[in-house]
């Protein structure tokens, strides 16, 4: 079911993906087959995508704790990539929300994650 919404949401099909992912929560909330907060982060990026911003924040911010204390042990480039894109809709969305100083501050560690990683 990841997989399929995966493959909606790299075609943008948004709407399409966020059921799947929805859907995926349920059949596996503690995220024993798949790392929980990749999901939530896609999801988020969904409904962000949807301009669903209440969704998104909710998601995004579920995704936040867990992906960060993993993201250094994070070693190929498009692991890396999909983080740093999680970090900017992360930022997006909290400054579409009103809370500018923690966009700024997701921001910021997207942009020394990018730099670190040899991404720019």
């Amino acid at each position: 079911m990841v997989g399929r919404a995966l493959g909606h949401f790299y075609r943008g099909r948004y709407a399409e993906a966020a059921i799947l992912f929805e859907k995926a929560c349920e059949f596996d909330p503690e995220g024993k087959g798949v790392r929980i907060e990749r999901i939530h982060a896609s999801l988020g990026r969904c409904y962000l995508a949807l301009g669903r911003y209440k969704e998104a924040l909710e998601y995004l911010s579920r995704a936040y704790d867990p992906y960060w204390a993993s993201a250094r042990a994070l070693t190929k480039d498009y692991d890396r990539r999909e983080f740093i894109e999680f970090l900017a809709a992360f930022s997006d969305v909290l400054l579409r929300t009103g809370q500018v100083d923690r966009a700024e501050e997701i921001a910021q560690q997207a942009s020394q994650y990018r730099k670190s990683w040899g991404l720019d």
